[in-house]
């Protein structure tokens, strides 16, 4: 199969498939033996938009959940396991948080999706996720190392792809660094819409809808039920929404009332 062409095929014809959809197609392959299951929380979060629109500074929805989920696996570490398959099923906890963002951004006249690793987020303030979030989605995009070695992966044979794939997910010098980080963050609710159940390669996944004039949004946790059940996901998403409505609100008047004096 080849990714290496951008064009179209015409009406009736066929043709590869461009080189944009490279990583996806094999995220898919993984993902697809990945035993995931979505469980959905609706949210009451108007406290948290009112504060977030009233701040001096714009912080977004991806910003504040990265920061709330970092606070959330601080207090339970079981939130760092992944599955590792080869040569037997074990588990593995990586050693340090890593949040990973999904970013739609154009390049080579085509859209990509890349991700965006953030180290160690429960370390970072709301501020500092943010103007992370804002260099992933504006700065060059071959400026940015990680979209860099994703467009050199695109190009390189499948057999040597799947290799990476397997030495990512099995290698005991490569777990601990590699995609995911323990946790990914994907949306697309500035479109107005809700992404049900978003492909995982092991690592949980975090998704949110729109905010609804009710104040409530829709919160969901796509998890590897050979690691957990739904009662667990259900009790770490009513954590999640308590440190949303306390601790995050808390930070954006700190941040907003700090600005305001400086």
């Amino acid at each position: 199969m080849s990714f290496h062409s951008s064009l179209t095929p015409p009406d009736g014809g066929m043709g590869p498939l461009p080189i944009n959809r490279a990583f996806v197609v094999d995220y898919l392959q993984v993902a697809s033996r990945v035993p995931s299951q979505p469980l959905v929380r609706r949210m009451s979060l108007g406290e948290v938009g009112r504060v977030r629109e009233q701040a001096c500074v714009r912080i977004g929805w991806t910003a504040v959940f990265t920061r709330a989920y970092a606070l959330l696996t601080e207090r339970h570490p079981d939130l760092r396991l992944r599955v590792v398959e080869w040569p037997w099923l074990r588990l593995f906890r990586r050693p340090r948080q890593g949040a990973t963002i999904c970013v739609r951004r154009e390049h080579l006249g085509l859209q990509w999706l890349f991700y965006y690793g953030i180290p160690q987020p429960e370390q970072c303030s709301l501020d500092e996720i943010q103007r992370e979030l804002t260099h992933a989605a504006t700065a060059d995009v071959e400026s940015i190392e990680s979209f860099r070695s994703q467009i050199a992966y695109s190009r390189l044979p499948s057999p040597i792809r799947r290799l990476c794939w397997w030495a990512v997910l099995n290698s005991p010098k490569w777990l601990g660094k590699s995609m995911g980080g323990t946790v990914g963050i994907t949306s697309v609710a500035s479109w107005g819409a809700i992404s049900v159940h978003p492909p995982s390669v092991g690592v949980m996944v975090l998704t949110y809808g729109p905010l609804e004039q009710n104040g409530t949004m829709q919160v969901t946790l796509v998890y590897d039920h050979r690691l957990f059940d739904g009662a667990t996901i259900a009790m770490f998403l009513a954590e999640l929404e308590s440190i949303l409505q306390t601790q995050i609100v808390g930070e954006l008047r700190q941040l907003s009332q700090s600005r305001s004096a400086a």
